[in-house]
Parts: C-alpha cells; structure tokens; sequence
C-alpha cells in the first residue's frame, strides 16, 4: 500500500522516510502518524495535544509487535476471573461487605490486623493476578523486545543501546501521561515541551526503521540530540 501524500510544509524528508516504511510494514500505523502531523500542524484543530498523544502511544505500543513479533497470544480474561471470585465469595457463604471482616485473634500467632479469606477465595484472586502478570506487556518489556532485534554480538551497539532504550521508554511514557483527559486543555500545555518531544519521538522512530540501530552514526545523532 502506498499512501498519498500532499505537498504540506511538514513533509519532511525524514518523515516522507518514516511514513514510507509504515506504507510498506504498517498501513495503520502509517495513518496515525500521517493524522498526528496533520493535526499538531493544524492550529485550528482544538484536544490537539490529547489526539497526538493517542497516535504516539499506539505507534509505541505496535511497532515492537511489527518489527520483533507478539509473545502475548491471548488477552486477560478480566470480567471472566472476577465472575469467578464473587462465584467462590458467594459458594463460601460470604458477601462482598463481609468478606476479610473476620480479625485474626493473637492465638493464631500473627498480626491482629490480618483476615481470614477462605482458601478457595484466594485461588481464585491468584489466579487472576498470575494471569494478569503474564498478560501484561508493559511499555519497557516492548522496547527490549524491540531492541533484542539487534545482534547481540556488537557489544558496542549493544553499550549504545542503553540510553536509547530509557529514552524511548520515557518518551512514550510522557506522552501517556497527556493521553486520558485530566480537565486540561491546550493551552494548559506547554507546546513548547510536546513539540520538542514529538520531535525526539520521530528522531528514535525514523532510526529505529531505518535498519532497527544498524549504525552507531544513527545512535550518535539521537544521544546528541536528546542531551540538547
């Protein structure tokens, strides 16, 4: 699929590159980078910080997927393991206002702010966790997955790979943080900041898919950049 693409001031080089590459990986991806140039450069367009924010975090969240693969086979089962444990509360003869309410005395050789939950109760809740542990991908966990594309045997890449690695990660991470509605609006944001970290976002993006770190040259230019 190749995408269109107009004659706007935004398309740089470097991001006629970019979305290049997502034409040919990508497609989806490729339209939520092409709408966060559309509407970060479109001073009309009003939640502009929240919309941009959205299309970073889901670029971050797929690209490990597309370039290293998805370990996650099968989402958490949420409404399914609570259905379980209310099952289990109601089966022990509890409720949900009464269960834990039963102190421990000092018989029982522990603290007297524990509480007794019947056995079957707490399967049913570690089931849940030990699901929810496995099932969770977190935003670092991606960006290793992502970053283990590279030969491992550079070990000179792989020293450069480090700051990289937490920059990336912050970055996504502050965008995040703009993402879910907080009562803010634009002008509550400090444009400044997410232009310039929009702009280190497209800097790790362009070299991560231009060969995924092949060259110390890409990683040299991204260090520079990201301690100006």
């Amino acid at each position: 699929m190749v995408f269109e693409t107009s004659t706007d001031s935004f398309w740089t080089p470097a991001r006629l590159e970019i979305h290049s590459w997502f034409g040919r990986n990508a497609p989806s991806l490729g339209e939520l980078y092409e709408a966060s140039l559309q509407v970060l450069f479109n001073n009309s367009i009003p939640g502009k910080s929240r919309l941009v924010a959205h299309a970073v975090r889901e670029i971050g969240n797929r690209l490990p997927v597309i370039i290293a693969g998805n370990t996650i086979s099968t989402r958490v089962e949420y409404a399914k393991h609570c259905d379980n444990i209310v099952d289990e509360i109601n089966k022990c003869g509890c409720s949900l206002e009464t269960l834990g309410t039963s102190i421990l005395s000092d018989t029982h050789g522990l603290s007297d702010n524990m509480a007794i939950i019947p056995f079957q109760v707490l399967q049913k809740i570690s089931a849940l966790l030990k699901d929810h542990e496995q099932g969770t991908d977190t935003n670092r966990d991606k960006a290793l997955r992502l970053f283990n594309t590279i030969d491992s045997s550079d070990v000179e890449l792989q020293d450069y790979m480090r700051p990289i690695l937490n920059q990336w990660v912050n970055t996504i991470r502050w965008f995040i943080t703009i993402v879910h509605d907080n009562g803010k609006r634009d002008q509550d944001i400090n444009m400044n900041e997410f232009n310039d970290k929009f702009r280190l976002f497209e800097n790790m993006l362009g070299s991560i898919l231009r060969g995924y770190y092949k060259t110390v040259e890409d990683l040299d230019e991204i260090l520079e950049k990201t301690n100006n």
